[in-house]
């Protein structure tokens, strides 16, 4: 997924601030995934062809003529967590590239949170 952010050419005027939505994203980490789906969790995004083969639309938004906003500084010093494994002399990535769905990294303090997930017909 790309992203993009540009000024609004409308101004605020233009919008309906009497009426509001909300919308509820929870992020999941690759264990968390396993335990949801029961399956291995994906390694790359997908592409416009996966979308197609799952019969999805696939958005693409050409703005050339636009400029894109600079992002905020506050995450200018936030890092990948394959650049934190690397500072910690873990290895992310495997030789031909991809992220082992397997690994788990503790990027925060103290000790993980939960232990690496069983495979569905294991579990009690």
């Amino acid at each position: 997924m790309r992203q993009q952010i540009y000024a609004d050419p409308h101004g605020l005027d233009a919008w309906d601030q009497s009426s509001s939505n909300r919308c509820f994203v929870t992020l999941v980490d690759a264990v968390q995934w396993r335990e949801i789906t029961g399956e291995a969790p994906p390694t790359k995004p997908p592409t416009a062809a996966d979308y197609t083969k799952a019969g999805l639309p696939w958005f693409d938004y050409y703005a050339a003529d636009l400029e894109t906003l600079g992002g905020a500084q506050a995450l200018a010093l936030a890092k990948s967590v394959a650049e934190m494994a690397e500072e910690k002399g873990e290895q992310v990535l495997g030789p031909d590239g991809e992220v082992n769905p397997d690994t788990i990294i503790n990027i925060g303090p103290g000790e993980m949170s939960h232990p690496k997930a069983l495979p569905r017909e294991s579990k009690r």
